[in-house]
């Protein structure tokens, strides 16, 4: 119970939609400069799916769904997060 507390006390200062976690996240991922082992995975962005089964485990898109939803002009990447990363929902 007293974990809860502190952790609703910390949230009280976050100023960004989503918990600094996520954020942290999102950030890297979008980011990441590194050499990869390419592999072919589906992604379903409506239903926030990925055959990798990442995103689908931890709620966050994964680099499969980042690669693709990338592509898109300016990417509102708090659309394909799930609820329990945001701050105040």
């Amino acid at each position: 119970m007293e974990q809860r507390s502190t952790r609703k006390m910390m949230s009280i200062t976050w100023q960004r939609e989503l918990v600094p976690h996520a954020e942290d996240y999102i950030r890297e991922i979008t980011t990441r400069k590194e050499h990869m082992l390419v592999r072919q995975h589906i992604v379903d962005v409506e239903s926030k799916e990925c055959t990798c089964r990442i995103w689908q485990l931890t709620r966050l898109p994964c680099i499969h769904a980042v690669a693709f939803i990338g592509m898109k002009e300016h990417p509102l990447w708090h659309t394909y997060v799930h609820d329990l990363y945001f701050v105040y929902r």
